[in-house]
């Protein structure tokens, strides 16, 4: 009988810490990514997942239409992010502060550090190519 309890609270214990981290989150965008600061697209030129180093930075400054449209885009994907622990290929990245968006065609990483100073870390899948526009 003992046994069985103890399983059953360890069982409901490890149900609570996978529902827990399973369920998505809304982001608020507006406080971790500054609509009247530039921010940085970074593409990482790489081959056979060897870095090549070969960067190209671009900043885009605030009322430009990269950056209305990025805006845009984050607003109207502030729901459905995942809480991970996984680390993402640095090839197309965002960044502004410390804000960093990871880019994959149809999957989107963020990290950022919010007011308090703690890391946090989210992943969505997204439509293909909606973030192109940025990385073209």
């Amino acid at each position: 009988m003992h046994f069985l309890k103890s399983f059953s609270l360890k069982f409901s214990f490890l149900f609570f810490c996978i529902f827990l981290v399973s369920c998505s989150q809304t982001i608020d965008f507006d406080t971790i990514f500054s609509n009247n600061q530039p921010f940085k697209v970074a593409i990482i030129v790489k081959t056979d997942s060897v870095m090549l180093g070969d960067k190209t930075t671009v900043e885009i400054q605030p009322g430009s239409e990269d950056f209305i449209k990025f805006e845009k885009w984050l607003h109207q994907n502030n729901t459905g992010w995942d809480k991970t622990i996984a680390s993402f290929e640095k090839q197309n990245m965002v960044i502004q502060n410390d804000f960093e968006l990871y880019y994959m065609g149809y999957f989107v990483a963020i990290t950022y550090k919010d007011s308090e100073g703690s890391s946090h870390h989210y992943n969505k899948t997204v439509q293909l190519g909606s973030l192109d526009f940025l990385f073209d």
